[in-house]
């Protein structure tokens, strides 16, 4: 079996191959904004929203809906972040 070296040109080659189909491939990053929903209903006790819409009316509809189950509050994505409802259960 016989071994091969790998020259420095190859290496310098492969890298420059690795850098040029990486710019090739058009690499792009999505920001909060690119997404179709941009209000969140979240559980106050939870990490993760249970629901995604792209209209607070919707949004709205969802908390009520489920309000006898759940402490949540709408949250809405944008350059920034607001939160809405966000006050005490009047139950407890």
């Amino acid at each position: 079996m016989k071994a091969t070296k790998l020259t420095f040109g190859f290496l310098v080659s492969l890298l420059a191959a690795t850098i040029l189909v990486s710019f090739a491939t058009g690499c792009t990053t999505v920001s909060r904004t690119d997404s179709p929903y941009k209000y969140y209903v979240i559980d106050v006790n939870a990490d993760e929203p249970d629901a995604y819409f792209e209209t607070y009316k919707e949004a709205s509809s969802y908390k009520k809906e489920f309000a006898e189950n759940h402490e949540y509050v709408i949250v809405k994505v944008g350059n920034d972040y607001k939160v809405y409802n966000m006050v005490e259960n009047e139950n407890n």
